[in-house]
Parts: structure tokens; sequence; C-alpha cells
């Protein structure tokens, strides 16, 4: 293979994992915007196409760069403490209300 065909190969396969990298992370934040008062890390993490480990260190990493929160609900009894949630950042969730609304009157 020439030079050029090596790159062009390398290009493919780029754009395939920055694709597959960014649908898994699309449907992740889809299912967390369903809802708003969040979910805990089994519900978060609970894909049919993905380990639950593998998932965690999605919620983790999507969390180090501020687009997933890791928040505890208000306590509602003096006795039980709340799960801690995740949920989508507002910047995210307005970031992607407004590319959706923007996609839906095209």
């Amino acid at each position: 293979m020439t030079f050029a065909q090596v790159e062009e190969v390398m290009e493919r396969v780029r754009s395939v994992a920055l694709d597959t990298a960014r649908g898994r992370t699309l449907e992740l934040v889809k299912r967390l915007l369903r809802f708003p008062e969040g979910q805990e890390t089994p519900a978060a993490a609970a894909s049919p196409d993905y380990s639950e480990e593998s998932e965690r260190k999605l919620l983790y990493f999507l969390r180090s760069i501020k687009a997933l929160k890791y928040v505890a609900p208000q306590q509602e009894s003096e006795y039980a403490k709340p799960k801690r949630r995740w949920i989508v950042s507002p910047r995210l969730r307005s970031l992607y209300e407004e590319i959706t609304h923007a996609e839906e009157k095209s």
C-alpha cells in the first residue's frame, strides 16, 4: 500500500470510530434526558449494547468534561439517605434542545 492509501484507510477508521463514539454518547444522553430528576448509576448505565462497566466509564468521563452531573436529590426524610443520581448538565441540555429544535424547523 502507498502512503496515500494508508492515509485514506486511517481517515475512514477514524471517521467510523468517531461516529460510533458519538452515537453511543448521544444514546446515553438521550436516555438521561428522559429523566429530568436523574437516574441512579445502575439505571443510567443500563444499555443493551454495552456492559455496565463500560457505561460507567462513559458516565464518569462525561462528568469529567462537565456534560453530566452526579447529584444528590433533596432528602425527603432524615432517616433515608437519598441515592445520588446522574443528570445532564444544564449547558448540555440547552445545547441539545437548541440543536434538536433547529432540526425540527428545517
